[in-house]
């Protein structure tokens, strides 16, 4: 993404714009018609080469329209300007740069159509790769009601037609995280809630860590909130909704037992009994934030069971 930005940002270096519209940066609030229309044209230029949307060009001008609106309408343009000289500076991990990125991501995933890339480590939050992080303490607990009530709406039944069923949340109006394994060997996926089905289609996986990414067909009317792993404490209140043994968005709740390191990956121990069906289904915190989608249970034990961070999805497969 550096390099994409920094080809954006070389075009309207080269034209004289930036250099002619930054001064002075901090006063300028409003976004140039000037600007705009070189920035479209960088961009254009810039996802008709990118690598990452072969096959996809054709939606390259939704594509940079999205980036222009969205920047115009998230950020201050001094934000953008800012953004800019770190990018030619080499620091991609300024918080004005992770800001102006947010947006690339949240398009990227709204209209290319392409998985989720890779979380910046040092993010401060807003928007990584199109999911709503948020980022701090969870607040107030909510009672169980409440909790199912705000996060219930995000969790759809999974059916592939290899025979499997399991969950997957909504984390945007067209993605959705799940387990890889409840579609191994199937074709065809297909979404169910209160008896309305909706095709999807796996736009991102990583089969090792069992972390899959679904895209609908149809727009989703609700989704979740993601919460980082980092802020998750041992011994929090947690709820996980899904559909075991087929039964559409069941709730249990326990507490967070441990974050362990298991095979190289992070995982959430908890204590939220699981049955068979519950792979991919939402584990939230009791403030309706998703923290992580449920994969497995160690066998042998009671209410010993497993989640992969939802963050994590948005972690390139290695």
């Amino acid at each position: 993404m550096l390099r994409v930005m920094k080809r954006l940002w070389s075009v309207l270096f080269a034209s004289g714009l930036v250099a002619a519209v930054a001064v002075p940066a901090e006063a300028q609030q409003s976004y140039p018609a000037v600007f705009i229309s070189q920035w479209q044209n960088a961009c254009l230029g810039a996802c008709g080469t990118n690598p990452a949307y072969k096959g996809r060009e054709a939606g390259c001008p939704t594509y940079c329209a999205c980036v222009v609106h969205d920047a115009q309408a998230s950020l201050p343009f001094d934000v953008v300007l800012q953004a800019n000289r770190d990018v030619q500076s080499g620091d991609a991990r300024s918080e004005s740069v992770q800001k102006l990125d947010h947006v690339l991501r949240r398009c990227q995933v709204r209209v290319m159509n392409v998985g989720l890339g890779p979380l910046a480590p040092t993010d401060r939050s807003g928007q990584v790769a199109g999911i709503p992080f948020r980022r701090g303490g969870i607040g107030r607990e909510l009672s169980t009601d409440v909790v199912y009530a705000r996060a219930a709406p995000a969790v759809y039944v999974v059916r592939s037609d290899n025979g499997r069923l399991g969950s997957a949340v909504a984390v945007s109006a067209r993605a959705l995280l799940t387990n890889c394994h409840i579609m191994a060997g199937g074709t065809a996926i297909t979404l169910e809630r209160a008896g309305v089905r909706r095709g999807a289609s796996l736009v991102s996986a990583d089969e090792v860590a069992d972390r899959c990414i679904l895209r609908s067909e149809a727009p989703l009317p609700a989704w979740a909130g993601v919460r980082p792993y980092a802020d998750l404490k041992v011994g929090e209140h947690v709820y996980a909704i899904g559909s075991p043994a087929g039964l559409e968005l069941s709730i249990a709740d326990g507490i967070v037992t441990a974050k362990p390191v298991i095979a190289d990956q992070r995982v959430i121990q908890t204590s939220v009994p699981l049955m068979v069906g519950s792979s991919g289904g939402g584990l939230f915190d009791a403030a309706a934030n998703l923290i992580g989608i449920t994969t497995f249970q160690l066998k042998g034990a009671q209410n010993v069971t497993f989640a992969i961070p939802a963050e994590d999805y948005a972690k390139a497969a290695p």
